[in-house]
């Protein structure tokens, strides 16, 4: 049976509740789940270019429960889908029954608004079949090539890629990451020489966290350091989908659907 809203921008919005919903809880089970000190540090010494080193590896003693990557998929598949509804919306407006409607996350305008090769239409016009010209051109104000140089860093793009992952091949999964590393001398006039390394997700048990100059004399490294840790999700860009960055996609998501609403009078 045809479920009918009594406003046509109705379900989109139940659809983002659903999604903050499924992200309150996840911050909850996550605060639950780093609450049980899950992490440690391990120390290696080794030589570089002649010089002694040491260190610090990751020690996962237990991993993210699987509910976690669950939840985030979960949320960014409601947020996904409510701008796929809100492209269907506006279609209706101008065609009895829309059809292959979904909301372009495109990178490169040229070949967003190109015809390729054994095309009959342009990625636009596809994605948009049945909205009529003025309402494609709001939702071109919002796709992630105006961002340039960080189009893939887009928060509506990394979304994108993240349901699609989640939906067509495997979950995607909870991580530790590091939030803040703070490393400090305990003797006067000791120099760590610390170096922090580019980690890359997902951050597996025996990742290397950061690593400083070996002191001679001393048994051990005369030095306090301090982990904090939070969570990320899946293995692609940005680095680090953090259960906030998937709350800043829903406002920009509702923002989209507010604007929509603001310029489009049969949505009203």
């Amino acid at each position: 049976m045809l479920l009918r809203m009594a406003h046509p921008l109705a379900g989109i919005r139940l659809k983002i509740i659903r999604a903050l919903d499924d992200l309150q809880l996840l911050y909850e089970e996550g605060r639950k789940y780093l609450s049980t000190d899950p992490h440690g540090l391990r120390f290696e010494v080794y030589t570089d270019k002649g010089e002694r080193r040491v260190r610090a590896l990751l020690v996962v003693k237990e991993p993210p429960p699987p509910a976690l990557g669950i939840l985030a998929g979960e949320a960014v598949y409601h947020l996904r889908g409510a701008l796929d509804h809100l492209v269907y919306q506006l279609a209706l407006l101008n065609v009895p029954d829309p059809s292959g409607t979904q909301f372009p996350l495109a990178l490169d305008e040229r070949i967003y608004r190109t015809i390729a090769p054994g095309k009959k239409r342009s990625p636009r016009a596809s994605m948009l079949n049945g909205v009529r010209e003025e309402h494609r051109a709001i939702i071109d104000e919002f796709q992630p090539y105006h961002d340039g140089a960080r189009a893939r860093v887009n928060p509506l793009y990394v979304i994108g890629q993240f349901a699609n992952i989640d939906k067509h091949r495997f979950i995607q999964a909870a991580f530790g990451r590091p939030d803040s590393i703070k490393v400090e001398p305990t003797e006067d006039g000791v120099e760590l020489d610390l170096r922090l390394p580019d980690l890359k997700p997902p951050i597996n048990d025996g990742a290397e966290l950061f690593n400083v100059r070996w002191i001679e004399g001393y048994p051990d490294v005369p030095m306090k350091y301090s982990v904090r840790f939070t969570l990320a999700y899946g293995t692609g860009r940005p680095d680090y989908v953090s259960r906030m960055y998937l709350v800043l996609a829903g406002e920009r998501i509702h923002e989209i659907i507010t604007e929509v609403e603001r310029r489009v009078p049969a949505l009203q």
